[in-house]
């Protein structure tokens, strides 16, 4: 790790992970069709990987890769206060036939970044939970494949995001048209 990465791969007090936060959390809430039991058993992962990043990795990004099927946990990758890297789930991704889901957090409390939203374009993650180390909830439903041409579109309005040329809502509304739908439970 970089030595400015170093300085500042560190989650302030206020932005680290409470019990409060853990005992509270909501459940979240799907556009798509999704059963009480299957809902619930989200949540208890959501739960589960707040509790671990608050007590095993000091409120740090933590991310869960889950067969949406089976309801299994496939791989947990660590971060470090800004950024997780998810690559070993994509070339995971790449072999399997299933669909997944993939949760992690954000000490800063702020929904998907350009590139989280780019992983879950280009991939073959259905679901892209961000939870905000405060108990936000942000998720992303990819309910179909994006193709190549419809990925080169969304990524140059990810480059305006990024550049804070365009907002969030923006990014969502090129989103829903192609059926990729936002929730936010705060």
């Amino acid at each position: 790790m970089p030595i400015d990465n170093q300085l500042t791969d560190y989650v302030s007090e206020e932005n680290k992970i409470t019990q409060d936060v853990i005992d509270n959390l909501k459940e979240p809430r799907f556009v798509t069709a999704c059963t009480p039991i299957i809902i619930r058993r989200i949540h208890s992962y959501c739960k589960q990987l707040l509790q671990f990043s608050k007590d095993k990795h000091d409120s740090k990004e933590v991310s869960y890769l889950i067969n949406i099927e089976s309801l299994t946990l496939e791989r947990v990758a660590l971060g470090d206060a800004h950024n997780v890297d998810i690559t070993s789930f994509i070339s995971l991704l790449q072999t399997q036939s299933h669909h997944y889901l993939v949760i992690h957090n954000h000490p800063s409390n702020l929904p998907f970044s350009p590139k989280d939203i780019r992983t879950l374009v280009s991939s073959e993650i259905s679901v892209l939970i961000v939870l905000g180390n405060k108990g936000s909830i942000y998720i992303l439903e990819k309910t179909r494949s994006i193709t190549s041409m419809e990925e080169l579109r969304i990524a140059k309005e990810l480059v305006k995001y990024k550049l804070a040329t365009v907002s969030l809502e923006d990014v969502i509304i090129t989103l829903n048209m192609y059926e990729i739908y936002y929730t936010e439970i705060i």
